[in-house]
């Protein structure tokens, strides 16, 4: 008996035991699983103030932060920029914000309801632009008006409870459920984290993701965070019909587009008298419907422009076919061009004084011709492209704009947007080796022309794309210390200058060009010839393209004989 009593003493202390055991685990498992009441509030939890209107864009919350002035949200200017409106430019220097469509030229200044279309007054009712300590920003109402998006705006709820706005920009299809009884939003897909927010019964929500026991949801007042599974219904699938694009694109940017193939020539004139040469220079040329006279360049800071137009010239022209579109350039040096190209005042000047010309002289377009634009004006640049279009496509000018080869250092150009706004986008496919050319080369080889073309077709459109190629070539001069310099020199002067010193050229197949050397007093003189069959090479790589035309640089360089091989490119 003593020993069975023992027995039974040690099954209750297992028993014991194993039911502290329980009752731990059972706790621990209790107190894993039993919801927290915990709150956090709104604030705290998106680290934003009162003050400020947190956004979640298409389901994301953006670090960026909205805010509430005189009754509406505003946005940072980075943000509607960035996303929604990339042509809206600010303009620094008198304080305005500007939107340009293909035919519209709006204006907007900071802090103020009335606003100008193509110079006309108009009232908004509210400030489009406002400026708050150095930086600005735009009516959401505006951004609505002008792009198509869908925007959802919850108001402060008092004391740590900022604004939320809720855009959507992309079409998509959504899971949408509603929210059960006794539905909270976690900050975490666990009972353990805080909750955001309790939801009223029926409540829809749009279901994003998916954890384990969880759903991420983003509430209808933007609010994102977790509710459990179980807690949600009726699955639905909701679509959201939103192009999240400038309204703007959808007004064509439409173009003046030639008939025939353009075939241009550049025409450099000097003084009044050089245009009385026209009728000689055009001559021995064929198949040219386009000439553009150096005409224009910008003369001071106020956009007046110096100028040797000439009616007679024009009359000429047109008189056989021929476009008249001269070229302005920006080559004047003290000029302010940060403050041309950057404010309003100064575009409109330029423009306003490309015009006065335009009209006087019944010009066919423009050929612009800004080759020292940098880094730092590059915005206004753009800008005033802009401008000058919606001016040229009103009006019926042809707007051509010229452009180096593209390299990674003139990104800046923006050849995509001019590509949108011009009429034609000229590459100047020459210049490959250049005055200042650490070594002597062609001025246009066969691989520099490819080149050109197809690095500038990959922002530009093929039909619009002019490919300017060279009338003229260089003859290098190396001394025997390593000094090297150049001249330029027409076709023949460099076939004379072989020709005088008895040297035959070598056809070089690389570059698709004669080329010859010879010595002289110590110095070794080097030239890559341009002549008909260069220039047949080089307008054969231009036939593997349905490009808009070529261009030439300059009228009376050439040879008589190179006219037969651009007019057989003209009817290819």
């Amino acid at each position: 008996m003593k020993k069975r009593r023992i027995i039974t003493g040690g099954i209750l202390v297992v028993l014991i035991l194993a039911g502290f055991l329980a009752a731990f685990w059972i706790g621990i498992w209790v107190e894993q699983n039993t919801p927290t009441k915990e709150v956090m509030s709104l604030g705290q939890y998106y680290e934003a103030g009162e003050d400020e209107v947190v956004v979640v864009l298409d389901t994301e919350l953006s670090s960026e932060r909205g805010k509430v002035l005189e009754e509406r949200v505003y946005l940072p200017l980075e943000m509607v920029q960035e996303r929604f409106l990339p042509r809206l430019y600010v303009d620094r220097y008198e304080d305005l914000v500007l939107l340009t469509t293909p035919t519209q030229v709006f204006c907007y200044p900071f802090g103020s309801t009335s606003y100008t279309v193509n110079e006309v007054s108009q009232e908004m009712g509210y400030p489009v632009a406002q400026e708050i300590e150095g930086s600005v920003w735009i009516a959401l109402d505006f951004l609505l008006q002008e792009v198509d998006l869908e925007a959802v705006f919850t108001k402060t709820g008092g004391t740590g409870f900022p604004g939320r706005l809720v855009l959507f920009t992309k079409s998509g299809e959504y899971v949408q459920k509603k929210a059960g009884r006794d539905t909270q939003v976690r900050i975490k897909p666990s009972v353990k984290s805080e909750i955001l927010k309790e939801l009223p019964e029926g409540e829809q929500l749009l279901v994003l993701s998916e954890e384990e026991g969880f759903d991420r949801v983003l509430t209808g007042d933007g609010i994102l965070g977790y509710v459990r599974r179980k807690h949600l219904q009726d699955d639905t699938l909701l679509q959201k019909e939103f192009a999240g694009r400038p309204i703007d694109e959808r007004e064509a940017y439409t173009s003046v587009k030639q008939e025939e193939p353009i075939v241009l020539v550049w025409h450099q004139v000097f003084n009044q008298t050089a245009n009385s040469y026209l009728a000689d220079k055009l001559e021995q040329t064929e198949g040219v419907n386009v000439i553009s006279p150096t005409w224009f360049g910008i003369e001071d800071d106020s956009g007046k422009l110096t100028t040797l137009a000439n009616q007679d010239y024009v009359n000429l022209a047109h008189s056989r076919g021929i476009q008249v579109w001269p070229i302005v350039n920006d080559f004047t040096k003290g000029i302010n061009y940060d403050w041309i190209f950057g404010s309003e005042t100064g575009r409109r000047n330029l423009i306003n004084n490309l015009f006065y010309f335009i009209y006087t002289y019944d010009l066919d377009g423009i050929n612009i011709d800004f080759e020292n634009i940098t880094a730092e004006n590059c915005r206004g640049y753009i800008q005033f492209l802009r401008e000058f279009s919606v001016a040229c496509r009103n009006e019926g000018i042809v707007l051509s704009v010229d452009n180096y080869v593209p390299m990674a250092h003139t990104a800046f150009y923006d050849r995509a947007e001019q590509g949108v706004l011009a009429d034609y986008v000229m590459v100047m496919a020459y210049d490959e080796h250049y005055a200042g050319s650490p070594e002597a080369g062609s001025v246009s080889s066969r691989s520099w022309v490819e080149r050109g073309i197809t690095a500038t077709i990959e922002e530009v459109p093929t039909e619009k794309l002019i490919v300017g190629l060279p009338f003229y070539t260089r003859l290098w001069k190396e001394q025997e210390d390593g000094k090297l310099s150049s001249e330029a020199c027409s076709m023949n002067a460099g076939l004379n200058l072989l020709t005088e010193q008895k040297v035959t050229p070598a056809w070089d197949e690389e570059t698709g060009q004669y080329y010859g050397s010879y010595r002289l007093e110590g110095t070794t003189y080097r030239i890559w010839l341009e002549e008909e069959r260069s220039m047949a090479v080089k307008l054969g790589v231009v036939s593997g393209y349905p490009v808009g035309g070529v261009a030439f640089w300059k009228l009376g360089l050439e040879r008589e004989d190179v006219w037969a091989e651009i007019q057989s490119w003209k009817e290819r």
